[in-house]
C-alpha cells in the first residue's frame, strides 16, 4: 500500500516543465514541498484516462508514482490520509 497525492482526475492533461507540475495548463502549487524534494524533469502532455487518477509522492525527486507506473485505476484507491504523525513536531489531523 502506498500513500500518494492525487493531482490529476479522469480527463485531465498532466505535464511537467522544469519540474513544475501542470494540470490542464495550470501550475499546481507545490510550496509545501521543500526544495530538496522537488523534481526537475520534463514530460507530457499525458491525458488521464477515464476511471484513472494521476498520483505523485511529496518527495517528488525520489518518488515512484504515476510518472513511472502510469495513472492508477480508481479501484485501487482505498482511502484518504487523515493523520500525519511524523515528524512529531509536525503531527496533525487532516479535517475535511
Amino acid at each position: 500500500m502506498l500513500v500518494k497525492r492525487i493531482v490529476g482526475r479522469p480527463g485531465d492533461v498532466m505535464s511537467s516543465i522544469d519540474g513544475r507540475l501542470f494540470r490542464n495548463g495550470t501550475l499546481i502549487p507545490d510550496d509545501f514541498i521543500p526544495e530538496q524534494y522537488r523534481m526537475d524533469d520534463n514530460w507530457g502532455p499525458k491525458v488521464v484516462p477515464q476511471g484513472f487518477y494521476f498520483v505523485t509522492g511529496d518527495h517528488r525527486n525520489d518518488s515512484f508514482d504515476s510518472r513511472q507506473f502510469e495513472p492508477v485505476p480508481e479501484k485501487y484507491i482505498s482511502g484518504k490520509a487523515q493523520v500525519r504523525w511524523w515528524p512529531i513536531s509536525r503531527a496533525r489531523l487532516f479535517v475535511p
